[in-house]
């Protein structure tokens, strides 16, 4: 079932990338070295002192835990975060600070040890408006960090910087020479912070006394201790306010995602490690290196977030409301969900394994069941599997004796809309194969409504198939086409079913053949899960003679042509994206096996062949066949059923026949309206008289329902059933008459 929520939490867009991860304090490194890389310093500064606390002391004794996780260091070095942090720093001694209002809490906290650790809490407390007295029994405050100032590893400057943030602080008192041995009055809680060795006084969090790793020596480890610093107060915090002590989270960040180095140019380090604080130049250059560590591979790999422009957590915050509509709320991923073109890259890319192929096909459906989803934009495509399916294109062509079927070629829907003599030729070469073993099966296997989210429809499809199968003996189904073969490895498992081109390659085998010349096999994105598949095309096209050169998208990375998922009428500007990207890809021909490809590559002009047309056909004589318009795509099925049923050796010819000029019916073809549409719309105003005549022009405008879609037509009748078309358009509406 599903379930956005988790989703929206699974998906790691913006989870901190390796260096912040693995940073004990959480320094936001993505957002500092940009605002380094554009010169903006003291807003880097800004972003690296809230979290380092201290920035001059974590700028000297940090261990780098950061350039150890950095995905850079495996291509050429790391980034150099410490020297740009002490440029930073550096910058910073050159600006007077900004004073800021904090209101008062009118609560205290003792804090007790000035070292690391109590100096970090006491000014992070003071900051969120609590009054704190550090209590320090020594003379000075800074405890173990003194000895990093005289072995060279800290400069004074920085500890006295940090002293003096303290001092200046409205609200924390220093009190040195004060020791503190027993509980003292007056506070909401107490923090001992002494470091190693007994604590004065016994933690008891139940009265407010609370204390930190006592036994962790601050010089081996500075980094943990501002870490625990940040713990312990919204421990204190969650105290003073609920009176009840909270354990702080175990553990920090964890980074999930490593970017890919594929086409990352090397560049060394424009700083070197332990050099001084680099110059402005040096430190941009080094921030130029950064990789901004950020998983963004669904939207890399998909057209539809890029072009809608969301991030895919606010794409399934926008689903979810979709789904769970209110007043306030509607729809706002309705055409979001009815743009995904099934393609599935998205999920293989994700660390997360979100797939927005399942997402959006679970939110068509839900929608469909509830009657939200605008089953007009679906229309045509229902209708024309509804016609695959219907008396004047499906076939059921089964041998002489029907026993003696072992194998049924279903070639699907559009094979023969494209070409009734792909599925000629295929029938024909697998009955010289296997005389009087094989039959075939037109039809569609129901992935429009599948697409669509009707699965009432879809099981229908699939019904009409079982059926035929179990009618032949159960025989092995052969399948040109990739989405077929999806549609039964999801849907018909129970039915023994191969590629055709799997089948043809185990029985074509190599053989001599002369060059043909160079092109790309654009695998359809339904054929990544079908690898044999893959494998035996490039085996059927290089015996045919044809060198192969990848395209950048291919295999198991395989990308849509654009028909997937139908959102051409959900979207006509992402499809034709989409179309165009497929077809410029490659500079080569392309040669293709799913025949909605190579239609869609013809419409783009890309020089594309069907490998049935290099298996039967001339095949350089049809790189650049153009893609048959809809009239034609349903008069080939026809075509073909005519052709193979004896009893139906031609076709009738309609009684209304349309004159259309080519530029109109390129115009019909975008708006998809077909010829049996304007027909219908003809025949029935002329039936009816329910027409408008047009006195100036002689041109009648007649309207008509079919289905969820109303169409018009403006024509002529020129005598003898004939009809000349100036226009025609379509509705998502009924007209209630």
């Amino acid at each position: 079932m599903l379930d956005p929520h988790k989703l929206a939490r699974d998906c790691i867009m913006d989870a901190p990338p390796p260096c912040s991860a693995a940073c004990p304090i959480g320094v936001d490194v993505r957002d500092l070295v940009e605002r380094i890389r554009i010169g903006s310093h003291s807003a880097a500064y800004k972003v690296y002192a809230k979290s380092a606390i201290f920035p001059g002391i974590v700028c000297h004794l940090c261990p780098r835990p950061c350039e150890q996780a950095c995905p850079r260091g495996e291509l050429d070095q790391s980034i150099r975060l410490l020297e740009l942090e002490k440029f930073l720093w550096r910058q910073s001694q050159q600006e007077s600070p900004r004073p800021f209002f904090i209101p008062d809490k009118k609560k205290r906290v003792l804090v007790i040890g000035a070292g690391l650790a109590g100096m970090a809490i006491a000014l992070k407390l003071a900051q969120r408006g609590y009054f704190v007295t550090l209590a320090e029994q020594s003379p000075r405050a800074g405890g173990a960090l003194w000895a990093a100032v005289e072995d060279g590893r800290l400069p004074t400057e920085a500890l006295q910087e940090a002293i003096a943030a303290l001092e200046a602080h409205r609200f924390i008192e220093l009190a040195l020479n004060r020791p503190v041995t027993g509980p003292v009055e007056g506070y909401n809680a107490t923090l001992i912070c002494t470091g190693p060795g007994t604590p004065p006084l016994a933690p008891d969090p139940a009265r407010g006394l609370f204390a930190t790793g006592g036994a962790r020596d601050p010089m081996q480890d500075v980094m943990a201790c501002l870490r625990e610093a940040n713990d312990m107060l919204h421990v204190v915090e969650g105290f003073i306010k609920v009176g009840r002590a909270e354990p702080a989270a175990e553990g920090g960040a964890v980074a999930t995602f490593r970017p890919s180095l594929a086409g990352v140019e090397r560049a060394p380090a424009a700083v070197e490690r332990g050099a001084p604080a680099p110059t402005a130049e040096q430190a941009a250059a080094e921030a130029a290196r950064c990789l901004r560590c950020t998983c963004s591979n669904c939207v890399d790999v998909c057209e539809m977030l890029q072009f809608y422009g969301k991030s895919p957590k606010k794409t399934i915050e926008d689903l979810s409301d979709t789904l769970n509509k209110t007043p306030l709320v509607q729809k706002t991923a309705l055409r979001q969900i009815m743009s995904c073109t099934q393609c599935g890259l998205c999920s293989d890319v994700c660390p997360a394994g979100i797939d927005f192929k399942a997402v959006c096909l679970e939110s068509r459906g839900l929608l469909q069941g509830l009657g939200q989803l605008p089953g007009a934009l679906y229309d045509y495509w229902l209708e024309d599997m509804a016609f695959s399916n219907g008396e004047e294109a499906a076939l059921l062509l089964a041998p002489a004796r029907p026993d003696d079927t072992r194998y049924l070629l279903f070639p699907g829907c559009q094979l023969a809309a494209s070409d009734p003599g792909y599925v000629t030729a295929a029938y024909g070469w697998l009955e010289g194969e296997l005389p009087g073993a094989a039959a075939l099966l037109t039809g569609c296997c129901g992935a429009p409504a599948y697409w669509a989210g009707d699965r009432a429809l879809h099981e229908g499809a699939l019904a009409r198939i079982r059926a035929a199968w179990e009618a032949l003996g159960r025989p092995t189904l052969l399948l040109p086409c990739p989405t077929c073969l999806e549609m039964f490895s999801l849907h018909l498992k129970e039915l023994p079913a191969l590629s055709l081109w799997s089948f043809m390659a185990e029985r074509m085998g190599p053989a001599p053949a002369p060059a043909r010349g160079v092109v790309s096999v654009f695998d359809p994105c339904s054929s990544k899960y079908a690898p044999a598949t893959q494998e035996a095309v490039r085996a059927l096209a290089e015996g045919l003679g044809y060198a192969l050169e990848e395209l950048p998208q291919a295999r198991e990375t395989a990308a849509c042509c654009g028909h997937g998922g139908l959102i051409y009428t959900t979207s006509a500007e992402l499809y034709g994206r989409v179309r165009s990207g497929a077809a410029g890809a490659g500079d080569r021909p392309y040669l293709t096996y799913c025949v909605n490809c190579r239609d869609s590559f013809a419409a783009e002009g890309k020089p594309a062949i069907h490998l049935l047309d290099a298996l039967f056909f001339p095949a350089q004589e049809r790189f650049m066949r153009p893609a048959p318009d809809l009239s034609a795509r349903r008069d080939n099925r026809r075509r073909l059923k005519n052709q193979l049923v004896k009893e139906r050796p031609h076709m009738d010819s309609p009684d209304i026949r349309l004159e259309i000029d080519p530029a109109l019916r390129a115009t019909l073809n975008r708006r998809l309206i077909h010829e049996d549409n304007l027909r219908a719309v003809i025949g029935a105003a002329e039936a009816s008289g329910k027409k408008v005549l047009d006195g100036a022009t002689g041109h009648y405008t007649a309207h008509a329902a079919q289905g969820r879609v109303t169409f018009w037509a403006e024509y002529e009748p020129l005598g003898a059933g004939v009809y000349r078309l100036y226009d025609a358009y379509a509705h998502r509406m009924v007209i209630e008459e």
